[in-house]
C-alpha cells in the first residue's frame, strides 16, 4: 500500500523530462534515458540501478520484474513509521522507479557510532530474533554468548528507544524469512537530515514475498531440474 509524501520540487537536470521518462515503455529504454540525462549509475544490482538526482535524492530504477517487486516492497507505508529506513519521496504508479534519500555507504564504525553496538552484534540480534519465530537456519553463524545481553535489553525500560526495537518491529510485522538484506553492510547507509546524520537501511526490497517469487526454489523445481540433467546425460552417453 502506497502512502508516500510526494515532494514536487525535484532537482533533476533541465534536460531530464519526467513526462518523456514516464512514457518510455521498456526497461532498456529507461536505463538509456537515465544514463544519458543523469550520468553513470552510482549503484548497480541484479534488479535495479541507482542514479543520483541531486545532493539529497536518488532514483532507483527497476531493470526487470524483480526490481519492480523490490521497489514496491520499499514503498510500504508501514516501514516509514519504524524509523529504520531511508525516506521514499516519490514512486511510480507501477513501481518502475522510486525516489529515495541519498546516502553515503555505511562503514563498520558507523554502527557503534549511531547505534552503540557493533555490526556483528546487530547481525547476531537479527538472527536471535529470527530464531525465535522460525526453525529455518540462517546463513549467519550466531554467537550464543550475546543471548543473555539481548534478553536484558528487551527487558529494560530503554528497549523501545533502541535499534533492537526497530529491528523487532520490522521482522515480526513484515519479513521473518528474508533477513539477508539487514545483515549486509552494503544495505546500510548514512543520510543527513537538517544537518544531522543517521544510519538507515537503504536497500531493503527483499521481503518474504519477493524472496518467495524470485529466489526460492521448491522441491518440485529441484526434482525437475535433476530429471532434465539426467535426460541430457543419457543423450550424451
Amino acid at each position: 500500500m502506497k502512502n508516500i509524501s510526494i515532494i514536487n520540487e525535484m532537482a533533476y537536470p533541465s534536460s531530464f523530462n519526467m513526462e518523456t521518462f514516464k512514457s518510455i515503455p521498456s526497461f532498456a529504454g529507461r536505463i538509456r534515458y537515465c544514463t544519458e540525462k543523469l550520468g553513470k549509475s552510482i549503484g548497480v544490482g541484479s534488479s535495479r540501478r541507482v542514479f543520483k538526482i541531486d545532493d539529497e535524492k536518488v532514483l532507483k530504477l527497476a531493470i526487470n520484474r524483480k526490481g519492480i517487486a523490490q521497489n514496491e516492497a520499499e514503498c510500504d507505508w508501514f516501514l516509514a513509521k519504524i524509523g529504520l529506513f531511508a525516506k521514499v519521496y516519490d514512486v511510480d504508479d507501477d513501481y518502475r522507479w522510486i525516489e529515495m534519500q541519498l546516502a553515503r555507504k555505511a562503514k563498520a564504525s558507523d554502527f557503534k557510532k549511531f547505534f552503540g553496538y557493533s555490526f556483528d552484534v546487530i547481525c547476531n540480534y537479527i538472527d536471535y530474533t529470527h530464531s525465535q519465530y522460525t526453525t529455518k537456519k540462517s546463513f549467519f553463524r550466531r554467537n550464543d554468548s550475546y543471548d543473555e545481553m539481548f534478553d536484558e535489553i528487551r527487558d529494560s525500560d530503554k528497549y523501545y528507544d533502541t535499534v533492537f526495537y526497530m529491528i523487532d518491529n520490522y521482522l515480526t510485522n513484515t519479513s521473518l524469512e528474508a533477513i539477508g538484506d539487514l545483515k549486509r553492510i552494503s544495505s546500510w547507509g548514512v543520510v543527513r537530515e537538517n544537518g544531522v546524520e543517521r544510519l538507515v537501511l537503504v536497500d531493503y526490497g527483499l521481503n518474504d514475498s519477493v524472496s518467495s517469487e524470485f529466489y526460492n526454489i521448491n522441491e518440485n523445481d529441484i526434482k525437475n531440474m535433476v530429471k532434465q540433467v539426467i535426460i541430457k546425460l543419457k543423450d550424451v552417453i
